[in-house]
């Protein structure tokens, strides 16, 4: 399936499924929102371990949502929403999504912390660069992870992380394409809300709203871009038809006249 087909068809699915979809939008902030808020202005603890309460409460979450959109994708029907709390059931699903997150965070963060150990600061400025540059690139090269990991039962966080490192070779371009495309709406509306500064409290209340209705387009794109290059992976090769060149075609006609089959050794 071609990126325009998988684009065409997530676009689809975020039409016929909308309400439940912005209902699992909405329902995921809002859980985020409780836990910044017990945590903050209830408990009044050190916001700096907000990040680790939210690695450790909300990473079966999200792999819980990866798995509701996974699943939408196959099979076109209604969101599951019980695929939410999925990773919660099991020591086994809840270690092993914290594990993943773990895994995709210290992908993002070394490579560009690492750069700060040097001393001289022009070195370090250019090693940051670089740092994110390869950071970026790391996070295309495991993109396939959550959906491996929640495909396959026997798969660990680690063997996921590797099997997407390893199955993303050669599509990386493609999947920037993909990327850069369906977040081209959203680079759009910041470049003119930076240009036009100062902007309104209601252009502002604007971009949310917009940005919320349209967030699930890009996720369900990017989840059906991973599970079509995977199926691509099953299918097994075709084999071509005659060259579309007329003196080829007409080449491997007169050979296949003959009895003669290209690539194959005559027999003496």
């Amino acid at each position: 399936m071609s990126n325009h087909e998988i684009r065409c068809k997530a676009w689809r699915l975020y039409r016929e499924n909308v309400v439940g979809l912005l209902i699992l939008a909405l329902g995921y902030t809002t859980l985020q929102g409780i836990i910044q808020f017990v945590w903050e202005q209830v408990l009044g603890w050190n916001e700096l371990l907000l990040v680790l309460v939210g690695w450790l409460l909300l990473s079966p979450l999200t792999l819980g949502a990866v798995l509701c959109l996974t699943h939408l994708w196959r099979t076109e029907s209604k969101p599951n929403y019980a695929d939410l709390t999925a990773f919660y059931r099991s020591t086994e699903g809840w270690s092993g999504a914290m594990v993943l997150y773990l895994i995709q965070g210290a992908a993002i963060l070394f490579p560009i912390l690492l750069p700060i150990l040097l001393i001289n600061a022009a070195l370090i400025v250019f090693g940051v660069l670089i740092g994110i540059g390869v950071a970026f690139w790391l996070i295309l090269r495991i993109y396939m992870c959550e959906v491996l990991f929640v495909s396959e039962e026997d798969l660990s966080a680690w063997d996921a992380i590797k099997d997407s490192f390893s199955r993303m070779s050669g599509q990386v371009g493609n999947l920037l394409c993909m990327l850069i495309v369906v977040g081209i709406p959203n680079m759009v509306i910041a470049l003119m809300i930076a240009a036009a500064q100062p902007v309104s409290t209601g252009v502002l209340a604007a971009q949310l709203v917009f940005e919320v209705l349209y967030a699930p387009f890009p996720l369900m794109a990017g989840i059906g871009w991973i599970v079509e290059r995977l199926n691509d992976e099953e299918q097994p090769e075709e084999v071509s038809g005659p060259p579309s060149n007329p003196l080829l075609r007409d080449i491997a006609n007169d050979l296949g006249k003959s009895g003669h089959q290209p690539g194959m050794q005559d027999k003496s």
